[in-house]
């Protein structure tokens, strides 16, 4: 935008400066925004570094897994302090409104 100071004139200095923020303000949000989405695994993983709370593992299971002897067995394990199931996790096609219902 400076560059186009000598074209534009002296007296539209304002007008270039507006332009030159609003194109800054378009191009760093694209630059900021891959960096804002990763931002809960960053802070994640500072918590757990300065934090002095336990290590969680997340893990997907096989349908043919008994869950139970599995939850039982992992309870049993030295180290291990609590064992949880939060749920089912169904990945299907899309469909549309009607088959949902």
């Amino acid at each position: 935008m400076g560059l186009l100071t000598p074209i534009i004139g002296k007296k539209d200095i304002i007008s270039v400066l507006a332009i030159g923020f609003i194109v800054g303000l378009v191009g760093g949000t694209f630059f900021i925004s891959p960096i804002y989405q990763e931002m809960p695994y960053v802070v994640g993983s500072v918590y757990e570094t300065i934090g002095d709370n336990n290590e969680t593992i997340t893990a997907e299971l096989s349908p043919s897994i008994d869950e139970n002897s599995l939850i039982t067995e992992l309870k049993q394990k030295e180290g291990v302090i609590s064992v949880s199931n939060k749920g089912i996790v169904l990945k299907t096609d899309p469909f549309p409104e009607d088959r949902k219902k």
